[in-house]
């Protein structure tokens, strides 16, 4: 009789409490719960006591039951075959998300009681992704890509560019586009996959891109009652530059910064405020780097200076603008 007293009280104590951190986005997270004191033909709970229902994951000598299982789970849950024999009672998760986060009880049941063997408060985090791409100018489309690996809700996602007003570059509610706000620019050139929501998939195709597009997308998507997940992609369309190419680089005044033309410098075309103080990579047009070094630079100096390419017939291959701010400086002499 005190062996049995002593076993009831143990079947009503909670024996493990632990926490976990994860990132949205990896392929699966183990919820660990292990005891070999078990008894033989248990019965082996999973819960979330803040859903309805509440059952995650429960399993019996027969194997899994999954007929009350939170449809949320479905098919994301897994555990080893012969757990029950082996006492690792642990809980596979496949690709977590931000509304799995919560507390998750392990309990057994065995002879008619029941007892939690171990709480695991699971932490799934937004993760912030930055991508960037290349493409040549000319491609037939190029997709930016933007995926969360399961929707569990009313969802919004928003493709902008914030250098441009609109920002908007492609809009989904639900299963709709929503193109009212959407930049000029970009109509009838943007498209989404129409099963995303189902999928999880919200890469945007962008087609015929030019060297226009090149900038920094922000994929966001919006799922009722989470934080909103991010995806950066820097977007660089690149353009195949002929070996008559003409590079030009002037302020906003319309002053000639710097001329490379015929395979070289054209000083005499500068602007005398910028003589002698910029230079070039020699081999600009091969390895498609056109930024411009500027020596001694001023307050004076503050500007937007704006790089052109043109081919020798005078048509613009690529158009660049560059704000510079100097800041002075403030010295004492002693």
């Amino acid at each position: 009789m005190k062996t049995l007293v002593v076993f009831l009280l143990l079947m009503n104590v909670s024996q493990h409490a632990s926490a976990l951190e994860v990132y949205e986005g990896v392929e699966s997270v183990l919820l660990t719960c292990k005891d070999t004191s078990v008894p033989s033909l248990a019965h082996l709970v999973w819960a979330r006591h803040d859903l309805d229902p509440p059952i995650v994951h429960k399993r019996n000598d027969a194997g899994d039951e999954l007929r009350d299982q939170n449809q949320r789970y479905r098919r994301r849950t897994s555990m080893k075959t012969d757990s029950l024999r082996t006492g690792d009672f642990s809980l596979t998760l496949r690709n977590p998300i931000i509304s799995d986060s919560g507390n998750y009880t392990c309990t057994i049941t065995a002879s008619g009681n029941t007892m939690t063997l171990t709480t695991v408060e699971l932490q799934v985090k937004v993760s912030h992704q930055v991508l960037t791409l290349e493409v040549y100018e000319g491609a037939e489309s190029v997709m930016l890509p933007c995926q969360i690996p399961f929707v569990s809700g009313p969802t919004t996602v928003m493709w902008s560019r914030h250098d441009l007003k609109p920002p908007t570059v492609h809009q989904r509610q639900q299963e709709d586009d929503e193109l009212t706000d959407q930049n000029q620019r970009y109509r009838d050139r943007t498209f989404m996959n129409t099963d995303a929501l189902q999928t999880g998939d919200f890469s945007l195709t962008l087609r015929k891109p030019h060297i226009f597009d090149s900038s920094n997308y922000t994929c966001t998507i919006n799922v009722t009652g989470e934080e909103p997940r991010l995806t950066d992609v820097h977007l660089q369309v690149k353009v195949h530059l002929p070996e008559d190419a003409e590079v030009g680089w002037t302020d906003s005044s319309h002053r000639r910064v710097h001329m490379y033309k015929n395979g070289s410098d054209q000083p005499e075309e500068q602007h005398q405020v910028y003589r002698d103080r910029t230079t070039i990579n020699e081999e600009l047009l091969k390895t498609e780097d056109l930024s411009l070094s500027l020596k001694h630079p001023t307050e004076r100096d503050t500007n937007t200076y704006t790089c052109t390419i043109n081919s020798r017939e005078g048509k613009v291959l690529m158009k660049r603008k560059v704000e510079l701010k100097v800041r002075g400086q403030c010295c004492t002499t002693e």
